[in-house]
């Protein structure tokens, strides 16, 4: 049994057999000759089964209609067969000036693709050594969180407050930076990403954007309650400021794999050439 095969088309999707697929198959790759072999069977055939009397055809048609003389049928030729290889001529010239304004639109496509592509990564550098920027916190925050401890325990408020909210806003900044970034990845044109692990690493800077969000939201829950500001709290904005160094980090291998793509761009492998 010749079993259905689904393809898809234009119209949808259809069922054919696995001959009438390959079949199809076979004609798309050879169509060119196959079009002139079937041009040349029908122009040149049925004249010369008429001519030579094949299967008594010529005596058959001859006594409905006169076939003609010798003469006749060498003028016939010659014009017919002129006729023939001048038509073969143009249909191959078409088809060699269609492929070439087909390749031609193809180069052009290719060279806008590489520049959109080229900006594209380009902006992405920049908004990436942005993201890292606003990231790194410093040694004078770990510093600032630290010398909390120092503090009397009714003057430690003012200053955690301070700090909580300088990382709130720092992570807000981040956040936004971070999004300006996701709105670019859905373009196709820059796919070649997705070999690099960038959208996996993209998930990952999400992640402890959350994470920070999370623990602030947290921590604020001291101020809002009026409570003392003890050293679990301050430990918990060391952890804080561990998340973002984390982020760092991550931002940096995120910057490393943006000029890889770039690199590759340069080697022309974003556009397959």
């Amino acid at each position: 049994m010749n079993k259905k095969i689904l393809v898809s088309t234009e119209n949808g999707e259809k069922s054919c057999s696995k001959s009438t697929l390959n079949f199809i198959l076979f004609y798309k790759k050879h169509k060119v000759i196959i079009n002139i072999m079937l041009y040349l069977f029908v122009m040149l055939g049925i004249p010369l089964i008429l001519q030579s009397n094949l299967g008594g055809l010529g005596d058959k048609l001859k006594k409905t209609i006169g076939i003609g003389t010798p003469r006749d049928w060498l003028g016939f030729w010659g014009t017919y067969i002129g006729t023939i290889i001048t038509i073969i001529f143009a249909y191959i010239s078409t088809i060699h000036e269609d492929n070439k304004r087909k390749q031609e639109t193809r180069k052009t496509e290719n060279k806008e693709n590489k520049k959109n592509i080229d900006e594209l990564l380009k902006k992405i550098d920049v908004l990436v050594d942005e993201l890292y920027k606003k990231a790194v916190t410093g040694k004078e925050i770990k510093t600032a969180i630290n010398d909390l401890k120092k503090e009397r325990p009714c003057a430690r408020k003012k200053v955690y407050k301070k700090l909580l909210s300088f990382l709130k806003e720092k992570n807000a900044r981040v956040d936004n930076c971070y999004n300006e970034i996701s709105i670019i990845m859905p373009f196709k044109k820059i796919d070649i990403l997705r070999n690099y692990n960038y959208y996996g690493k993209l998930a990952e800077i999400n992640n402890s954007i959350t994470d920070i969000n999370l623990k602030i939201d947290n921590l604020s829950l001291v101020v809002f309650f009026d409570k003392k500001i003890t050293e679990e709290e301050i430990n918990g904005l060391n952890e804080l400021i561990d998340i973002f160094n984390d982020l760092a980090k991550n931002v940096t291998t995120l910057k490393r794999l943006v000029k890889v793509a770039k690199s590759a761009k340069e080697l022309e492998i974003l556009t397959g050439n």
